[in-house]
């Protein structure tokens, strides 16, 4: 079986993506902070590309951003917005399964700021040789528990 996990920072410009962990099975697959912006600054990291046992894998992630403001929204800069949450999904022989992790911002502009930050996974399972249609994508909000804390 093979896997591809990829991340994908789509939160709004209030939220800096400071530092990204994560860990496949329980082993570490990336864990980077962020230093001059170059974490930040990337839209879409691919996490892992390779063969994986045939089965039900657990992937977990823990991403920490910093509140970016300016103007009446400049207090924002002292928040910390901590997003964990796990996913398990099931690698089949033959089969390459796709695992975007997407950061969001959900809700709307009523919304507290500190109920912005959200995980989702989105899965796509294609045979290896890549001629079968993808399975429907998994659109599912992970146990993501996000905490705003004041620095």
């Amino acid at each position: 079986a093979k896997s591809v996990i990829v991340h994908d920072n789509k939160m709004g410009s209030n939220f800096v993506l400071e530092s990204a962990s994560y860990a496949l099975d329980g082993a570490p697959l990336f864990n980077k902070v962020d230093s001059d912006g170059d974490l930040a600054d990337k839209e879409t990291i691919e996490l892992f590309a390779g063969n994986i046992v045939p089965g039900n894998h657990n992937l977990t992630a823990s991403l920490i951003y910093r509140g970016s403001g300016f103007g009446v929204f400049s207090y924002l800069k002292g928040y910390k917005f901590k997003v964990k949450s796990s996913y398990a999904f099931t690698a089949e022989e033959g089969k390459v399964t796709t695992v975007r992790v997407v950061a969001y911002e959900k809700g709307g502009i009523t919304t507290d700021l500190q109920d912005r930050p959200a995980v989702r996974y989105d899965v796509e399972v294609k045979q290896d040789s890549g001629d079968a249609a993808p399975a429907p994508a998994a659109d599912k909000e992970g146990g993501a528990a996000p905490a705003a804390k004041g620095q």
